[in-house]
Formats: structure tokens, sequence, C-alpha cells
């Protein structure tokens, strides 16, 4: 979930969700779920992120695309604890 984000430009139409990857989280977290049945998780989605704490507040194409440019150009770690995780 830290490296997926949804667009805001893309909401209720089902057509352009499937071409755009709206829902894009969901998709991920349920990638063999019809996705015209991913709609129906969105509140309880969005009810379990605010319980703990995870934003998942829509963004713009244009930060999305900037942030996946920052990522690649990004040299250290976001999180010291989990790549020591990964190491071990």
């Amino acid at each position: 979930m830290d490296t997926s984000e949804e667009r805001n430009e893309i909401t209720d139409n089902i057509f352009v969700s499937l071409v755009t990857f709206s829902d894009h989280t969901l998709h991920h977290l349920f990638p063999s779920l019809d996705h015209s049945l991913i709609p129906l998780l969105q509140g309880t989605f969005l009810n379990t992120c605010e319980e703990f704490g995870l934003d998942r507040t829509s963004k713009p194409f244009s930060t999305i695309i900037r942030g996946q440019f920052k990522q690649l150009v990004r040299l250290t770690s976001n999180n010291p604890k989990r790549i020591h995780c990964l190491k071990n």
C-alpha cells in the first residue's frame, strides 16, 4: 500500500476505471476479483485505512507521476527498519 496511490480524476465510470488503473490499491490487494465488484469494497477499505492511520486520499495524476520519478531517483530508504528486516 505504500507504493500505490489513487487518482482523483477517475470516479464512478467502470470503463474509464478499467483502462486507467483506478482503484489501484484494491486491485493489487484483490487481483483476481472482477473489477466491477471492487467499488463494493471501498467503504470497508477506507474505514480500515482510517482505523490504522493510513492516508488514502486520492491525488492528481501529475502528483503521482512526480512521486514516481522521485522514487526512481531516490538512493536511500524511507524506512531503514524495513530494509534491515529484508536483509535478515
